[in-house]
């Protein structure tokens, strides 16, 4: 059978042995039963989420005749619930436990049971002896079931800008999030809460003036997270001084905006002669580097590294007698 025809069957049976119907707690003849059907607030969203679940069309007791029903998560007993005898709903609430995986899980309404019954009803709302002994074999189905997920899809977000120094404001972007709560992290520390009812949102915060350089995941609710670099890397400059000279001159490279602490190298393009330092705590370096005797003359281009990190700037490497004075020719 079916899950449907089987919750149907189910439905069925309770009225057909009590006489009674959603919504209609007299069971009046020849009323049709209604199928129970289950919503959730928000459909989605982190663990840790608290959903409001409401449902329609449960069955309700009479006379001494009453039901037991309990709310379930994939299949294990979370509380139980009461149904209004006048009209079959239900409201009630469940937070996603932590931990819980990525991905769909069921939430679900069952009948709790003595007899066969999944799970053990909480003390004091055992079922009464009058409950229909012919509905032991189908204590597993659930009159409704709704899916909540752990993780909404397609919710993005995007940084403004993609880099900062700390001290800085960032202003984060989301959307296709679920109507509710969102907690923007950066590097793991909550910096903004807000609530966002359209599935749109945006925030900004300060990056911590303790911030180490290097990429720092910024999330919120179920987006993948997104890297923002400190410092900027992409602010890399270099200048070599002077501009031009000739070969055996010892020119200095100033590269600025790499992260500090690493090391920097420079090297010619073409042409011989590497050096390296390391950038300062404000990611600038000073490195002195050689033109080598004999090399060959006209422009050429100085390349800074660090990383995947670069920068890099021209030279003219000119005849000695076009140097400059007071220019240091190594010999």
């Amino acid at each position: 059978m079916r899950p449907g025809s089987r919750v149907r069957a189910l439905t069925a049976a309770l009225a057909l042995t009590t006489g009674v119907v959603a919504g209609d707690p007299a069971g009046s003849a020849g009323r049709v039963p209604v199928e129970p059907a289950l919503a959730l607030a928000p459909p989605c969203g982190p663990a840790g989420t608290t959903v409001a679940v409401t449902g329609t069309g449960f069955p309700v007791g009479a006379g001494s005749v009453s039901f037991a029903l309990g709310l379930f998560l994939d299949g294990e007993l979370v509380v139980p619930v009461a149904v209004d005898p006048q009209d079959g709903s239900l409201a009630t609430s469940l937070v996603i436990p932590a931990g819980t995986g990525a991905g769909p899980h069921v939430v679900s309404v069952r009948l709790l049971a003595s007899a066969g019954a999944v799970g053990a009803a909480p003390l004091g709302f055992a079922p009464r002896p009058r409950l229909p002994a012919a509905l032991s074999a189908s204590q597993a189905a659930d009159l409704a079931s709704a899916t909540f997920s752990v993780g909404c899809p397609g919710a993005t977000i995007e940084l403004d800008p993609t880099c900062a120094e700390p001290g800085a404001p960032v202003s984060v972007a989301g959307d296709g999030f679920a109507p509710g709560a969102v907690v923007v992290t950066f590097a793991g520390r909550p910096v903004a809460t807000l609530t966002t009812q359209t599935g749109r949102f945006t925030a900004t915060f300060v990056v911590p003036a303790d911030t180490a350089p290097g990429d720092h995941p910024v999330a919120a609710g179920s987006a993948d997270p997104v890297a923002l670099a400190i410092p900027c890397r992409g602010a890399a400059t270099l200048v070599v001084e002077p501009a031009l000279g000739p070969p055996g001159i010892v020119v200095e490279a100033r590269a600025r905006g790499f992260p500090p602490g690493s090391v920097v190298s420079v090297a010619w393009d073409p042409g011989l002669g590497t050096a390296s330092g390391l950038a300062d705590d404000g990611g600038e370096v000073r490195i002195r580097v050689l033109v080598f005797h004999r090399d060959v003359l006209g422009p050429r281009e100085l390349l800074a590294s660090s990383g995947g990190l670069g920068a890099r700037t021209g030279f003219l490497v000119v005849p000695p007698s076009q140097q400059a004075p007071d220019f240091v020719v190594r010999r």
